[in-house]
């Protein structure tokens, strides 16, 4: 009877007889069932080509599709190669982080968002540039989320609202300078119809208070604006100061006080709100 060195097996993948030595000692995975029929260097060619062509979750036995065991693909994969892998398994298990994103920015680097997509811009501290939680991109600047996708359903015929104020905007800025023209054209003509020098002084007299009554209304509508963009400025003023006020507010309060240990309510007196005596490190509080 031959021994156990000189005993063959034919492997599975690439057909052809091997000694016993040359195939796994051990079963490639604590789920598999069954005894592995793949030699040792199929194996590595296997595993080394899935780690450097799919992610490192996908690494599974050739014959029954579990789950490679850790130990099976350090033993046989290239170092360069595991390394890569140990990267990738680390880098998914940091992914199912709850509100974690890479930067998609190229940098390579990723963080907790903890307020995810209610607040989604991001500014990664690598790169120095903000990008998108939700979409995953940098930021889109003039557009909210809800723009962005609608953007992207229809970019030809898109539109932001800032887009279109400033199309409103340019056609009052285009019907002001018609205005003007129009006014010139016309200041023009009736001067040069004017035969007599007294007619035609009257005409620039006329023409002057119609260009300081444009002026005015100009500077009317101008300081309009800047009215309402000032109170605008102060309402976003005065929101941001109540809530830094009311922060400061709950900080003092937790500070001054202390949940009574019979009803939970904040005091800070020497008695428990309920009427209970109670003490503090041996102090009555």
């Amino acid at each position: 009877m031959s021994s156990s060195s000189t005993q063959t097996a034919v492997c599975t993948v690439c057909f052809e007889p091997k000694r016993l030595a040359e195939f796994p000692g051990t079963r490639l995975s604590t789920s598999c069932t069954h005894e592995p029929s793949t030699c040792l260097e199929c194996l590595t060619l296997y595993i080394n080509s899935r780690i450097s062509e799919t992610a490192a979750g996908l690494m599974r036995c050739p014959e029954c599709e579990e789950q490679l065991d850790f130990e099976t693909i350090h033993l046989l994969a290239r170092r360069d190669l595991f390394d890569q892998f140990q990267r990738q398994s680390i880098d998914d298990l940091i992914s199912k982080v709850p509100r974690f994103v890479w930067c998609p920015l190229g940098c390579g680097t990723g963080q907790v968002h903890p307020s995810g997509a209610d607040q989604p811009l991001v500014f990664c501290l690598r790169c120095n540039r903000h990008f998108c939680f939700r979409h995953r991109t940098i930021w889109h600047t003039n557009y909210t989320c809800d723009e962005y996708d609608a953007f992207l359903a229809d970019p030809q015929n898109f539109r932001s609202r800032a887009q279109m104020q400033s199309a409103v905007d340019a056609d009052r800025d285009a019907a002001e300078r018609r205005y003007r023209q129009q006014l010139a054209e016309a200041e023009a003509r009736f001067t040069q119809s004017l035969l007599r020098e007294e007619e035609a002084a009257e005409a620039r007299r006329i023409a002057e208070e119609q260009r300081r009554l444009e002026e005015r209304r100009q500077a009317e509508e101008r300081a309009r604006r800047e009215e309402e963009e000032k109170r605008a400025r102060e309402a976003l003023e005065l929101q941001a100061r109540l809530r830094n006020e009311e922060q400061q507010t709950r900080n003092v309060f937790r500070r001054l006080t202390k949940p009574c240990p019979g009803c939970r309510v904040p005091i800070e007196k020497n008695q428990g709100c309920c009427g209970t005596d109670f003490s503090w490190n041996g102090a009555h509080w």
